[in-house]
């Protein structure tokens, strides 16, 4: 064997290229991969077992060295390190290094932070993922006749998908979309159903979301919204939407938006998907309407007849609250064995009998429906509250985290009445809006200066356009009350849709769930949380 620090090297150099390839590599992920070499247990190769500790007590001066420039990290280098350590072994040595560090590249891509995705840009894992086709390829022939490794592939996108026979190549950038269905689910909750307005194959992964534009009064307005169809039904997509209080577009999608209207929709995004972390054994955890990619991600793996077992466990308020009760019943016969479902309401109406466990999430409960969770890949979806229970719970009982897949939701309010201010004229929406307070026109690009005391003043350095408005004044709202679209979805923190940098200025968030210290530190703020205070530049 090489000496004890070659092969933990190019265990580094796998890591940095994974992570940095684009200067960008994260606090969460640095720890993330601490959790990897802290728990080997993770993997049944001797070879990795016994150098993941040596890259442990190694890591920091090999990060040093990486720092300072005195170890240079891109794939040649990775590929000229590998030549020598192989040249100095056996084939089958060297094929047993191979296969370790194959497994060791997978393992760091899949423990990528679930949250990076949510900035709402389409491409935002790609570094990552080019970074790994290349140490695939670098690793991915085999040196002799070594047997292959006998774990079964996880769920793949099936080649066999087709689009429809008249289909064109889906263009770059937002389609238009047609509303051709609306099914009620449960209480307050409604499936909608789209086509593309030209035959294109809308390809995407179960458990992505997509962004509507919605023309609501005049104004275009952004949400996203998880996909709760099957790729492997790629005519069509729809989303499932439930209505919750002062749902600013939820409200209008169930009150007014009708069979045959037509939307902007851009997408998919996220990386929120069982594709992208293959397993044969999958923990599937979801609160309310967290259900949506899961039945996705269900749909998908029946549909391809996945040689998959799946732990399901569906967290409702009452049973009357079961989104997708009936299919949900359809697919636990279709997959049989397959598919544990246990669907746990917090609470019975009185008098009202249940066949399984009642009440709120707990360790009780994960133990009793998954007592062979350690062995399973767990994605979990639900409000940041429920995520957050779940997630500590899975902490303590030692679970490893980097096989821990979790996406959050909020909920989008309707904003304070606005400022009367004079209207042009508004164009023609795609149906009658509800009576909900609505974001003003812009009469001019410049707002009317506040007292002199409260005086602030926003730039919008790519727009060029600078508003003046009170201290305090929201970054989102003062941008959609001057004519300025900034992408958006949630306005509450938790998709990172509006996430912008700021060049100078003083700007105040609430709790968020998107950022992390390195982006904070990069001086982006969100801008539906985002507060101005005093002369602030935005790259916008």
């Amino acid at each position: 064997m090489p000496s004890t620090t070659d092969f933990p090297q190019i265990l580094f150099m796998c890591f940095i290229h994974l992570t940095d390839s684009e200067n960008d590599i994260t606090a969460a992920e640095v720890e993330d991969f601490h959790s990897l070499l802290a728990s080997p247990k993770w993997t049944k190769s001797t070879v990795l077992r016994e150098a993941l500790p040596q890259l442990q007590s190694h890591y920091e001066s090999l990060w040093s060295a990486y720092t300072t420039k005195a170890l240079s990290i891109n794939i040649d280098a990775i590929g000229e390190h590998w030549a020598l350590i192989c040249k100095a072994l056996p084939a089958d040595e060297a094929s047993a290094l191979r296969l370790a560090a194959l497994e060791f590249v997978r393992n760091v891509h899949q423990s990528a932070p679930p949250l990076r995705a949510r900035s709402g840009v389409a491409n935002s894992d790609g570094g990552r993922s080019r970074a790994r086709a290349e140490l695939e390829q670098l690793f991915g022939t085999p040196v002799t006749s070594v047997p292959a490794p006998t774990t079964k592939p996880g769920p793949k996108m099936p080649a066999s998908i087709l689009p429809p026979t008249d289909a064109s190549p889906r263009p770059a950038g937002p389609l238009k979309a047609r509303c051709v269905k609306i099914t009620p689910e449960a209480p307050d909750v409604k499936t909608y159903t789209f086509v593309p307005d030209q035959p294109v194959h809308f390809a995407y992964k179960p458990g992505q979301f997509i962004t509507l534009e919605l023309p609501i009064d005049g104004h275009v307005l952004r949400r996203s919204y998880t996909i709760s169809s099957s790729p492997t039904r790629p005519h069509s997509f729809a989303i499932t939407v439930k209505r919750v209080p002062k749902g600013w577009v939820s409200n209008w999608l169930h009150e007014e938006l009708k069979v045959g209207a037509e939307c902007t929709v851009s997408g998919p995004y996220g990386d929120f998907s069982c594709v992208d972390h293959p397993a044969d054994h999958l923990l599937m955890i979801s609160g309310g309407s967290g259900v949506t990619p899961m039945m996705s991600m269900l749909r998908f793996l029946a549909d391809t007849a996945a040689p998959t077992s799946i732990v399901f466990i569906n967290n409702v308020r009452t049973p009357a609250d079961i989104i997708f009760e009936k299919e949900l019943m359809d697919l636990s016969a279709r997959f049989g064995e397959a598919l544990q479902l246990g669907i746990l309401p917090t609470n019975l109406p009185l008098g009202q009998a249940w066949p399984s466990l009642v009440g709120p999430w707990s360790e009780a409960a994960l133990l009793a429906l998954a007592p062979d969770f350690m062995e399973r890949e767990t994605f979990v979806c639900g409000p940041p509250g429920y995520v957050e229970m779940v997630r500590g719970t899975l902490e303590q009982l030692g679970y490893p985290m980097h096989r821990f897949h979790q996406e959050r939701f909020g909920t989008s309010v309707a904003p304070p009445t606005p400022v009367q201010r004079p209207q042009r004229p508004p164009s023609e929406p795609v149906a009658a809006p509800i009576a909900l307070p609505m974001p003003p026109e812009p009469a001019a690009l410049v707002a009317a200066s506040p007292a002199a005391d409260t005086q602030t003043e926003i730039v919008f350095q790519q727009s060029g356009v600078t508003v003046s408005c009170a201290d305090g004044d929201v970054i989102l709202d003062v941008a959609e009350q001057n004519g300025l679209a900034l992408a958006s979805s949630c306005r509450s923190g938790v998709c990172g849709a509006c996430k912008i940098r700021k060049i100078e200025g003083e700007v105040q968030m609430g709790e968020q769930t998107v950022l992390n210290e390195w982006d904070i530190a990069d001086g982006y703020v969100l801008a539906c949380l985002g507060s101005a205070h005093g002369r602030v530049v935005i790259d916008a």
